[in-house]
Parts: C-alpha cells; structure tokens; sequence
C-alpha cells in the first residue's frame, strides 16, 4: 500500500516493524474461526501464520470478532464497500454505496469499525465522494482500490499493476506494463533453449570432482560385472 503523505498515519508499531515489510492475514471467509466463541485463541492462528495484523471483511456484524481480537492484542484492518468474500451475495462485483441509504450504511459502518479498534480500513468500489467523507470524518487512515484519489493510501493487486491476466480488468485498475506479453515472451525464449540445446549450459549445470568421475565411470552392477 502507498500512502499520499505519512504525516497523521498512525499504525501500530507491531506492524510497521521490519521497515513495514509485514505480511497481512485476510480472513478468506474465515472469520468464524476468530470468533468470541472460538474454542482457541485467534492469535494462534495469527502467530503460527507469521502476520503482524488481520484484515477483516465486513461491517457492524463483524463487531464481535473486531474487538475479541483487539483484545488479544492482535492489530485490525476493517474493510468495507465491495467485500470479495461477499461478492456473491452483493450479486457480483458491483460498486457499492450508490444509493443515499447504502452509502450512509457504510459511514456508518466506518465509524463503528473504528470505535471498535481498527487501525485502518480498506474502502472498495465506493463512489470517491463516499470515501472521502469517510476519510475526513475518521482518525485513523483509509486505503483505497476502486475508491477514488481522496483516501490516506492506495492499493492494487500485484497481478494488476504488472498487467499479468487476460481478464477483464475493472476500472479503477491501473495497468504499468504488459506483464502478461513479457512472461509470455520469456517463456516461448526458453523453451526455444532448451530444444535447441542451449539450457542450461555449463555455466548453469554443477560439474563432479575428478574423484568423482572416477568412481562413476569405474562403477558396474554385480549383475553387468558377471556378463
């Protein structure tokens, strides 16, 4: 994630430890496994998994589990707008908070993942305007992908700003290279290679000691020996 200035982001130092180089845990429809009423601590699944915060999808039904994990003194991204865990149920990838009461639905929600211990949210295929009020009326920070140029960061799939699929690309995608051409360009280069010879050659292959060599060219099965 980039944001537009530092000045006013404030993250836990948990997870901006290492330069900030730390990995994220997104729930992929798994919330219920972090659950109040979880038999295990959700910090073991966190831990064991070697993140330094979780991202949560979701709005005031995901209350609960914020704050449980907040109290386990685990650092939560909240994330609403268009949720991908939930795209079927919102009937596809649709922008979200068009509408007066879906939009408001959402502030709303900003503020309640907030008040329950978000550090950050995500917000997803929202109309610009929407995001930035959320931005404006919120202490901690918001990352955009789909939701305008007014949020405190930005975010994008890797596979999308490197150009590496085919598939049709929403519009808020940003494309920097042909990713997808070069990789195929690499590819057919070293397949032609190897069926001309050519890889690996000997700067890329591991020679044998002499000692070696003698030993393998000495070597015959007791079975050959006899013959």
């Amino acid at each position: 994630m980039i944001f537009r200035s530092v000045e006013g982001v404030k993250l836990p130092s948990r997870v901006l430890k290492d330069g900030s180089r730390r990995d994220f845990g997104d729930d992929h429809g798994t919330t219920n496994a972090a659950s109040p009423t979880h038999n295990g601590p959700p910090s073991v699944c966190v831990g064991n998994r070697g993140a330094a915060a979780v991202k949560l999808e979701g709005g005031a039904k995901r209350l609960d589990v914020i704050r449980a994990l907040v109290d386990c003194e685990i650092p939560v991204m909240g994330h609403l707008g268009l949720t991908p865990q939930s795209v079927h149920d919102m009937g596809g990838f649709k922008v979200q908070g068009r509408g007066a009461d879906d939009a408001l639905r959402i502030l709303e929600d900003a503020h309640r993942l907030q008040e329950a211990g978000c550090f950050a949210l995500v917000l997803e295929g929202i109309p610009f305007e929407l995001a930035a009020r959320i931005t404006q009326t919120l202490s901690i920070p918001t990352i955009g992908i789909g939701a305008g140029p007014l949020c405190s960061g930005q975010v994008l799939v890797l596979h999308d700003v490197l150009g590496l699929t085919q598939e049709h690309r929403p519009k808020f995608v940003r494309t920097y290279i042909d990713g997808f051409d070069l990789l195929q360009q690499a590819l057919a280069h070293w397949a032609a290679d190897v069926r001309r010879g050519a890889f690996p050659s000997a700067s890329e292959s591991y020679a044998a000691s002499t000692e070696t060599l003698e030993a393998l060219a000495a070597w015959s099965r007791p079975d050959q020996a006899a013959c």
